[in-house]
């Protein structure tokens, strides 16, 4: 059983506690005692390996250090337990009470930390290989929606495997986040976070903090891994910060006799003060050290190229790009107008096979919404494999609705609250006990057991909590701001949610809703609800089915990806459209190969592309690839997953993960109201009103 997050409130004062007592951690009703620490990082928080008699080791935070700010980061960290993964970070297990505050246990995958001051790694084969292993790491975690914003050497844990293991997610922040810098003047920065912070994130300028903060103090690391040296000393913090805002450190082909000059470019490009100038993601600088590795396995050396050439392939035909779908969108814009004057539902089914662009017409429909108003907007997506859990999308869909709920002045709650009290009555037990949520709108008392899975309940019953869980999302629909809401991939929906949206267009057509879902076409037979049942049958739905691009917008498409003018690119868009059938998502990735392959030649002086038809003709059809982020093809949580292509090449996961469309990593549901900052203190008076106030 794992161990669970001990609470202090109500305890007495807590007793001193000693640098070197045992730490004490729950495992149910028993207890396990750690010893035999070993420090791993002298940093804010400390870092030590412990073990227990009978249990494996696992890693422990915060030991002897028991300020405020520290108490602060441990609980940062261990709120984003559950967007940290295994195979690229420490994962937090609990968090306990500790003489005056807590420490934090964390899973321990061995490996030892990345040595600062160690001598020059001056092998490029030995640079590269550590080099791969640690932006594969930092582009697994920019992929889970995570930036670290404090990575250090000490905060790199190498295993012999060849595993990198992240930890120190204290100041660490997620892509959801409304505000990135919510409560950052309370948290304490270590001093060694500051030999490798970000200009914009150190000198607090005034410009976006992203992943590629991140991405910066990877290129400081690499400096050090080169040359032994950090690329700016200073006196003490504030010098430093200044230091990396101001100056620019010496290259480190300068200072290494000896080194390849493409490693030294690639390392100052990640240091660049202008985050614009810099890799646009992990996944560049990947495959820019791909190529270094091939280069050197095939020669002995590192030839010039010119760097970033994947970036350069997808900034300008990113895939938020919509082209030849101008009809489409105005077919879904008419139908919000309509809902939004009429106050009555409507819906629109949008088909497709996968890599078509059902996703990313979706996303811009939403954003051409968003510029004429403000619907409230929810949305979730399918999961291959969740059919067998009932109404897993709805809940997804839900979830951030109520939280909004939840996070409302008081006056407003209350009448949220009584909206949703008579919509969920009389199956309101049930439905909180698939949203919690709900239960702490509805002020459930805690500790009541809660009711057997809908699924299993007499058939009466199952249909109380399929028209309960209907009006539930009718509510939210209102006609002063329409409900849209869209579900992605409901070939994989389960049964459960597709009779809930049969009650809810058939019997909530008064509500202000518009629901939009997709699906694949060649994976809903003839027999699916889509197709044949009441949901085929809703008044006034429209069906779109998307093909193919036309050749005008597959030409317009290549060329904004090469920045080239599209008079220049016939020839090949006609050779990748015979290739990809005009797939948009396929042709995006073809390119890529292409480029891989060096078929398509990035001119770093000229700023163009060059291409030789005859090769690009002869390019093999079927090839096993990884992408470009080190990944396997296979599918990915936002957008087609995966399967084969026309001309048998194996398709690509949705690019919303990857280097193009950094901006659209969306979560896999998100509502457009962003709950207030104090929704869980919020949640927590509502249900103990007098603690509350």
């Amino acid at each position: 059983m794992p161990m669970q997050h001990q609470e202090l409130a109500g305890q007495e004062e807590p007793e001193a506690v000693l640098p070197d007592a045992p730490v004490v951690a729950q495992h149910g009703a028993s207890s396990v005692r750690y010893r035999d620490f070993r420090e791993l990082g002298a940093g804010t928080p400390r870092l030590e390996r412990a073990r227990a008699h009978g249990t494996a080791s696992s890693l422990v935070a915060g030991r002897g250090q028991s300020t405020p700010a520290i108490a602060a980061l441990l609980q940062r960290e261990y709120s984003l337990r559950h967007v940290l993964r295994d195979e690229w970070a420490a994962v937090p297990i609990a968090l306990v009470p500790h003489g005056e505050s807590f420490l934090l246990i964390l899973k321990d995958s061995g490996g030892e930390p990345l040595l600062r001051g160690a001598a020059p790694c001056t092998d490029a084969h030995t640079f590269v290989a550590i080099a791969l292993r640690l932006t594969a790491a930092v582009g697994a975690m920019h992929a889970a929606g995570v930036q670290h914003r404090a990575l250090t050497p000490g905060r790199m844990l190498l295993g012999e495997d060849g595993r990198v293991c992240l930890t120190g997610f204290g100041q660490a922040v997620t892509v959801e986040d409304e505000d990135k810098s919510a409560g950052d003047d309370q948290l304490s920065w270590d001093e060694d976070s500051f030999n490798y912070m970000a200009p914009e994130l150190g000198a607090r300028m005034n410009l976006r903090v992203d992943g590629r903060a991140d991405l910066y103090a990877l290129g400081c690391i690499f400096y050090e891994l080169m040359t032994g040296r950090l690329p700016f000393e200073g006196a003490d913090a504030a010098a430093r910060v200044h230091a990396h805002a101001t100056r620019l450190a010496r290259a480190p082909v300068e200072l290494v006799p000896g080194l390849p000059e493409q490693l030294s470019l690639l390392v100052m490009k990640l240091l660049e003060k202008t985050p614009e100038l810099r890799y646009a993601d992990a996944a560049g600088v990947l495959a820019d050290l791909r190529r270094c590795e091939t280069l050197l396995c095939q020669h002995g050396r590192i030839p010039r190229f010119a760097l970033d050439a994947y970036s350069a392939l997808c900034k300008p035909g990113g895939t938020g790009l919509v082209l030849g779908r101008d009809a489409e969108l105005q077919a879904l814009l008419a139908l919000y107008r309509k809902v939004a004057d009429s106050a009555g539902s409507a819906a629109a089914w949008i088909s497709g096979p996968s890599g078509i662009g059902k996703s990313t017409l979706l996303r811009e429909v939403v954003a051409r919404m968003q510029r004429s108003g403000a619907p409230l907007l929810a949305a979730a997506k399918s999961e291959q494999g969740h059919r067998g859990k009932p109404y897993a999308l709805l809940v997804e869909v839900l979830d951030p609705l109520l939280q909004h709920v939840i996070g409302c002045a008081n006056e407003e709650f209350a009448a949220w609250r009584n909206r949703i009290a008579a919509a969920a009555r009389p199956v309101e037990r049930t439905l909180a006990g698939l949203m919690p949520a709900l239960g702490v709108i509805l002020g459930a008392p805690s500790g009541q057991p809660v009711p057997a899975s809908p699924d299993a309940a007499p058939a009466l019953e199952r249909e109380r909590v399929l028209q309960g869980m209907a009006r539930l999302i009718a509510c939210f629909a209102v006609p002063t701001r329409p409900l849209v809401m869209l579900l992605d991939d409901l070939q994989w929906a389960d049964v459960e949610t597709l009779q809930v949206l049969e009650r809810l267009l058939h019997q909530h057509d008064d509500a202000a809703l518009l629901l939009v879902g997709t699906f694949r076409d060649n994976e809903v037979d003839v027999t699916h609800p889509l197709r044949a049942g009441r949901l085929a049958e809703v008044p006034r739905a429209v069906r779109i089915e998307l093909g193919p691009l036309d050749e005008g917008a597959l030409r317009e498409m290549i060329a904004l990806t090469l920045q080239q003018d599209a008079s220049g690119v016939g020839e090949l868009a006609e050779l990748i459209g015979r290739k990809t059938e005009r797939n948009p998502l396929f042709a995006r990735h073809l390119l890529h190969l292409l480029a891989d392959d060096g078929l398509l030649a990035y001119d770093a002086k000229t700023a163009s592309w060059r291409w030789s038809l005859e090769q690009l003709a002869s390019h093999p059809r079927r090839r096993h690839r990884r992408r470009p982020d080190g990944a396997p093809l296979r599918a990915t949580a936002l957008g087609d997953a995966g399967g084969t292509a026309p001309d048998g090449m194996p398709r690509p996961p949705h690019p919303a993960r990857g280097a193009c469309a950094r901006d659209g990593r969306a979560a896999r549901h998100r509502c457009s109201l962003a709950p207030a900052r104090r929704a869980r203190q919020c949640a927590r008076s509502r249900q103990h009103p007098a603690r509350g106030r």
